[in-house]
């Protein structure tokens, strides 16, 4: 039940904020201040993999999620942004 309210919360905030930034394009959607009100979905995928009963798919998914969302936690470099187009 944890694990749908967390989901649930942070996936009706993302349609709010959609709807409600989608003049701003992606950068605005993407502001610091957003992204602090999606740490519930974080919480719930940590959660939901923590459930799964087979040891070594557990762990997979833990080790893609925890890269995955350390790729996200990083900060762009230079470089990056340039090809980006930003």
């Amino acid at each position: 039940m944890l694990i749908v309210i967390l989901l649930g919360f942070s996936l009706t905030f993302s349609a709010a904020t959609a709807v409600g930034r989608v003049c701003l394009g992606p950068e605005g959607a993407r502001a610091s201040r957003y992204l602090t009100l999606l740490i519930p979905a974080f919480l719930g995928i940590y959660f939901s993999i923590l459930a799964i009963r087979n040891h070594r798919k557990r762990v997979v998914l833990a080790g893609i999620f925890i890269s995955f969302t350390a790729q996200l936690c990083a900060p762009e470099s230079q470089g990056n942004r340039s090809l980006l187009g930003a």
